[in-house]
C-alpha cells in the first residue's frame, strides 16, 4: 500500500503551525488557571464524548451512538442511564418505531457546551487583543477561509 505522504515530503508548515497554535491556545487555557467549566464535570471521558456527540448531531439512537463509541449496547446504555441521572440527556421515544429510542441532548447539556465555548472565546480574545489592526484583518481572512473549507467537507459528510 502506497503512503499518501513520501518520507521525502518536507512537512507542511501551516499543518504544523496550525497545530501548534491549537496547542498553545489549550496550554494557555491550563495555565491561565480561568474559568474552566470542564473540570468540575463529574463525568467518564466516554460520557464526556458522547454528550458531546449527542450535541453535535442533535441525538442519536443508542445504536448508533454504540458504533460512534465503538462499544456494545449493554455498555451504552448504562452510559446513557447515568447521564439520564445527571439531566444532561433525555430518552425519547421514536414516533415511527416505538423500538427505537433517541437519545437527546437537554439545556443543561448545551448550557455546559455553551459555557466550554464561552471559555474557548474568551482566551481567544485576549489572544486577538494584542494584535495590529492590520494583522487581525489578515487573521480575519484565513478563519474564513478555513472555515468556508471545514464547513464544505462538514456539509459533504451530512446525510
Amino acid at each position: 500500500m502506497k503512503s499518501k505522504i513520501s518520507a521525502a515530503a518536507p512537512p507542511d508548515t501551516t499543518l504544523e503551525s496550525l497545530a501548534a497554535f491549537v496547542h498553545t491556545l489549550r496550554t494557555l487555557h491550563l495555565a491561565t488557571g480561568g474559568h474552566q467549566p470542564w473540570l468540575g464535570l463529574d463525568l467518564t471521558m466516554a460520557q464526556f464524548k458522547s454528550v458531546l456527540l449527542l450535541i453535535f448531531t442533535g441525538g442519536m439512537t443508542s445504536r448508533q451512538l454504540a458504533d460512534r463509541l465503538g462499544v456494545g449496547p449493554s455498555a451504552v446504555t448504562q452510559l446513557v442511564d447515568r447521564l439520564v441521572d445527571q439531566k444532561l440527556v433525555k430518552r425519547e421515544a421514536d414516533e415511527a418505531d416505538r423500538r427505537v429510542a433517541w437519545i437527546r441532548p437537554t439545556a443543561k447539556a448545551m448550557a455546559l457546551q455553551e459555557d466550554l465555548m464561552q471559555t474557548s472565546r474568551s482566551l481567544m480574545a485576549d489572544v486577538l487583543d494584542g494584535l495590529a489592526p492590520r494583522d487581525r484583518a489578515t487573521v480575519q481572512h484565513a478563519l474564513k477561509l478555513l472555515l468556508d473549507r471545514a464547513q464544505a467537507i462538514l456539509n459533504a459528510h451530512r446525510p
